[in-house]
């Protein structure tokens, strides 16, 4: 018999035990694991592609067994395991359900089989003449031998040789299978784990309570892009050669002049002014915020990331969102991963182009009601995770009758970077390096008419 485990019973008996799980499948996610809450490390997952730390697990790891990367998102560890792996959902619940030496579920129809097909392979019962023992009925073996049951004394005897007593001597039982309790008591430091992330989420709750409201208030309290104490983030637009003019940013991107910036671990480093970006859903309303560490001269902080985003209230979702630079132009909108390359986008060819902020978040990105066509302007990496959730986006938006058209820069990466985007683009060849407006607005046409999905680059 052969058997299933139910998915409520693994979902089930894997949440508090994620931790375990995933560094005993994926020995290389330990980092990761024991850095839960705290920050980032370089990422486990083949194919990844860049150096950096880039990978961390979600503070409710041991319940969910999510993660994020530059690479992707994984909502939960079955999507870990099967990226990792390989593995279908099925072939993952099947090694998740024997990890947890769980009880597997037999079908009423495949028990029945299994029964009879017992019943038809058991030895017969012996005939009766063979069951009237002599000494059943108390009779002298001597006499009962010359009677004839000698014979049949003699054949269900157990012969003992030298060598079924040497088998039976050298014969080993079957090693046993690690327990969870074994696994928790050889890796002590995932127990210490547990209960520092437990302590975190009792943290967090109050943190959470209050998140909103700082965020509304961060936003509230920020200073718009013409004010005179704005002049590093006007220093760090002309530094990547951006132009603003004609987009009413005022909801979208402001300035802060002192902002607090603190390390993986929750040290204050110091304070930056800073670039601020709203990053909203697709009815537009705030769910947190982008912020870019400066300089007083406009140049990127000398910090560890000097681009982070604010967290998120639990009761929100930050993938297909976007940070919104300009308005949707009759049913048309750009994206791009970064607000540099959606700036360097509409400076170009005068497309509203919206920034997701990462691949991750843009391959989940929700165009507002009303579009036709979604122009992506991706980066070209050598992990191909730009082009990899444009692929994602494309199946999404297909499916709502929105076409896409993926560009990608048609210039080779340099040897000494890790991609190349459209901001690399501007800066080094200017306005000529993108498609003529003429072409761009042909290929919108086209792909509107017939809801085409297509890739240029």
């Amino acid at each position: 018999m052969t058997g299933f485990y139910p998915t409520d019973q693994v979902r089930d008996s894997a949440r508090g035990n994620w931790i375990a799980i995933l560094a005993t499948m994926i020995p290389e996610m330990e980092p990761a694991l024991k850095r839960a809450g705290k920050g980032h490390v370089a990422c486990p997952m083949p194919g990844h592609g860049s150096k950096g730390k880039n990978f961390r697990v979600f503070k409710d790891v041991d319940q969910t067994g999510g993660a994020i990367c530059s690479c992707g998102s994984f909502k939960e560890g079955f999507n870990v395991l099967m990226d990792y792996h390989g593995w279908d959902f099925e072939e993952t619940k099947e090694a998740i359900g024997r990890f947890l030496q769980l009880e597997k579920v037999v079908p009423r129809k495949e028990r029945l089989q299994a029964r009879q097909a017992a019943e038809r392979s058991a030895p017969k019962k012996a005939s009766p003449e063979h069951l009237d023992s002599p000494i059943q009925h108390g009779q002298n073996i001597e006499h009962a031998a010359k009677d004839g049951f000698e014979k049949a004394v003699v054949s269900e005897a157990t012969v003992v040789t030298d060598e079924s007593m040497a088998e039976a001597t050298n014969a080993q039982p079957e090693p046993k299978e690690a327990t969870l309790a074994d696994i928790y008591q050889n890796k002590p430091w995932m127990r210490a784990t547990q209960e520092e992330l437990q302590e975190q989420m009792k943290r967090n709750e109050f943190y959470q309570a209050q998140l909103k409201e700082r965020i509304a208030d961060s936003w509230n309290k920020a200073l718009l892009l013409n004010s005179p104490a704005a002049e590093p983030a006007r220093a760090y637009m002309a530094h990547r050669n951006l132009r603003i003019r004609g987009l009413n940013l005022s909801d979208h991107l402001r300035f802060e002049p002192k902002l607090q910036y603190r390390d993986e671990d929750g040290n204050l480093v110091g304070t930056f002014p800073a670039l601020l970006a709203a990053i909203r859903d697709q009815n537009g309303e705030l769910i947190t915020l982008h912020r870019t560490y400066l300089t007083k001269n406009g140049k990127k902080a000398r910090v560890p990331s000097p681009k982070k985003m604010m967290p998120v209230p639990d009761d929100l979702e930050v993938v297909g969102g976007a940070i919104r630079l300009g308005e949707v132009q009759d049913g048309v909108v750009g994206v791009a991963e970064g607000m540099e390359t959606a700036l360097s986008v509409f400076r170009a060819t005068g497309l509203s182009t919206w920034s997701c902020v990462s691949s991750s978040i843009l391959q989940g990105f929700k165009p507002p009601k009303g579009t036709k066509v979604v122009v992506n302007w991706a980066d070209k990496d050598r992990s191909a995770a730009g082009e990899k959730a444009a692929a994602v986006l494309a199946e999404r938006l297909e499916s709502q009758g929105i076409a896409l058209i993926t560009l990608l820069p048609k210039v080779p990466i340099p040897r000494s970077a890790k991609g190349i985007d459209w901001n690399d683009v501007l800066i080094h060849q200017g306005l000529f390096g993108f498609p003529r407006r003429d072409f761009l607005m042909s290929m919108i046409r086209t792909a509107g008419n017939g809801g085409e999905c297509r890739v240029v680059g």
